[in-house]
């Protein structure tokens, strides 16, 4: 079946509905089509095709999060003054796919404690663990038998790797303390640093988005009659009856044109017979319920919509993995960086000409979890020890921050002249600051009420994280033979005759010495680099979190109903309740190959 700009017009009613065609959404269409491929299915994307270069070839994913780039939504939001009174934005994939379609292709995997955090009937790391297998072709052998083998997702390290940054910076960390492990998604480790896997083909490089794999075969296929995806259409809402407490359809826009310069020029309503399923990720589904009428009250009512269900917990509870990203100068050729591919160094049309191993190559070449020693948590104070014992001490698989090795540089590229570098990307895994989104009007032009919430948390547990990930990386990096020297706007400004001081550059000679006595003017040098600089990881998550019926900020259930409304369902990372350890990709799969699995048995097909 063709993908639709504009739905014909015979198409108004099906049995299922779509509302975003992204990570988990293309995996449920694709899963419900193939259950049965009688079932009308129709697919509401907001975004274009995933058909471009820079969707196919990992290599090229950085433009995608470029300013302007339609294939990225960008979600502004509110100055705060903890962050120094910056306005923190959020990107989500905008494209058929969504983030799997125009991420960095990261591939880790949270713990099974994470999942058995979340209290959720079914959802348990022995209960999900089959479904995290589902989508997978690990391609590396499985000695705990925890990764799959015959699913439609590769994961592989592609057809090129940097292989001497990376065995480099493995060893450096090793020296520090943080061991080196074969596979440190292995479900269990949460103290380790490995070779960085891929959501690349083995085979012919290419990108492993959902899209790709799950829904565009079908699409390619006369098998599959009934199955409809309509593109640049952004669903305003679900259409409620509600004397039945029952979605019945959408209401969505269909726009034309390129770039920011989008206009809704239709409005349509289409029926479903059987289902609504709302998977327009973490931003996207809250705005949809509340636009629906369902939500807080007060939050309704100052955007002017009538209240049709009481949910108070629709868009809050956002969560976003906090993060920073250290840049070095690096000794390793030119010829061998990932940067050659983006500074002009290589001509990109004869790398794609000649399908160059090169292009499966995302420039991510090693992952490291590590938590804290306990004399190194006393170090950290007594509010970041209470909430350490609480929450990590006693569940030896929680990270407390990753690490990721970029063969280049991590974002603002427009900052550095043509050079050789490689970044430290700090991540904390499980942040305590949370934020929320809401609409405040109920059209798709009114603006959205975005906080971010980074560094919010009550006693600083997420800015001292950071403090001491800052810390460990320096420790870790002064370490590596690759090391040329820092680049001082990339980190934080100590005072003239600190020991924390570095050189700008070493060149051949030995770096200082790695052992740094930081002083409490040197940790407050660190924390305002961080409110500073800290930002997303676009890893959205939370806003519409499962949990049961008496809990009152839940808006699904186990089985990803909409509390209270029948035929109403959500399938994607806003129904998660708390984070994952690490890049939450894996875990949108996850929820797209579970959430099919309950829907095919509740529609017995």
């Amino acid at each position: 079946m063709p993908i639709h700009q504009l739905l014909p017009d015979d198409i108004a009613e099906v049995d299922i509905i779509i509302s975003g065609g992204g990570t988990a959404g293309c995996i449920v269409a694709a899963r419900l089509a193939q259950a049965d491929p009688t079932l009308s299915i129709l697919v509401v994307e907001g975004g274009s095709e995933a058909d471009g270069p820079d969707t196919r070839n990992p290599a090229l994913y950085r433009a995608n999060l470029a300013p302007g780039c339609p294939n990225l939504k960008v979600y502004v939001g509110e100055a705060e003054k903890q962050l120094l009174d910056r306005q923190p934005y959020v990107g989500v994939g905008n494209v058929l796919g969504g983030g799997s379609s125009v991420n960095a292709l990261i591939y880790t995997r949270a713990s099974s404690t994470d999942y058995d955090s979340w209290q959720a009937e079914g959802w348990s790391g022995d209960e999900v663990l089959p479904f995290l297998k589902k989508f997978e072709n690990y391609d590396d052998g499985d000695e705990s038998n925890v990764h799959g083998s015959q699913g439609p997702v590769w994961v592989s390290t592609g057809k090129y790797k940097g292989a001497e940054l990376a065995d480099d910076f493995i060893q450096a960390t090793a020296q520090t303390g943080c061991p080196e492990v074969k596979d440190v998604h292995d479900f269990h480790t949460a103290h380790g640093v490995s070779v960085a896997k891929r959501y690349v083909s083995p085979h012919d490089g290419g990108r492993q988005g959902t899209f790709h794999v799950y829904l565009d075969p079908l699409l390619q296929t006369d098998s599959y009659p009934n199955l409809h995806v309509v593109v640049r259409s952004q669903v305003k809402k679900a259409l409620l009856d509600a004397t039945q407490a029952r979605a019945t359809g959408i209401v969505y826009q269909t726009t034309s044109g390129e770039g920011d310069q989008d206009q809704p020029v239709t409005e349509r309503i289409v029926r479903a017979r059987r289902m609504v399923i709302l998977t327009a990720g973490a931003l996207g589904s809250p705005t949809i319920l509340e636009r629906s009428g369902i939500g807080h009250p007060q939050v309704l009512e100052r955007a002017g919509i009538s209240l049709l269900h009481k949910l108070p917990g629709v868009g809050n509870g956002f969560q976003d993995h906090h993060s920073v990203g250290y840049t070095y100068h690096s000794k390793i050729p030119m010829e061998d960086s990932f940067e050659s591919i983006h500074n002009g160094h290589r001509d990109v049309t004869s790398l794609i000409d000649n399908d160059d191993p090169l292009l499966s190559w995302n420039g991510v070449d090693a992952f490291a979890k590590l938590r804290p020693t306990e004399e190194e948590v006393d170090s950290l104070g007594p509010a970041f020890r209470q909430k350490w014992d609480k929450d990590f001490r006693d569940v030896p698989t929680k990270p407390l921050v990753g690490l990721i090795l970029f063969h280049g540089f991590y974002l603002n590229t427009h900052l550095f002249p043509v050079d050789t570098y490689f970044t430290i990307g700090s991540f904390t895994s499980y942040p305590y600051s949370r934020g929320h989104i809401h609409v405040t009007g109920p059209s798709l032009n009114d603006p959205v009420n975005f906080k971010a919430g980074y560094l919010s948390d009550e006693g600083d547990f997420d800015l001292t994280a950071q403090v001491w990930a800052y810390k460990k990386q320096r420790q870790i990096v002064r370490k590596m033979k690759s090391l040329r020297g820092e680049i001082s706007h990339q980190h934080p400004s100590f005072a003239e005759g600190s020991n924390a001081l570095c050189p700008t550059t070493w060149g051949a000679a030995e770096p200082v010495e790695n052992t740094v006595d930081y002083t409490d003017q040197d940790d407050d040098a660190i924390q305002q680099f961080l409110r500073g600089q800290l930002g997303t990881t676009f890893h959205p998550l939370g806003t519409c979190r499962m949990g049961p019926a008496d809990d009152e900020l839940a808006v699904v259930d186990h089985k990803l109903s909409v509390h209270g409304i029948s035929g109403l369902k959500i399938a994607d990372l806003s129904i998660a309740p708390l984070n994952v350890g690490v890049n939450t990709m894996s875990t949108a799969l996850l929820i797209g190959e579970k959430a099919a699995d309950i829907f095919i048995r509740e529609l017995a097909l």
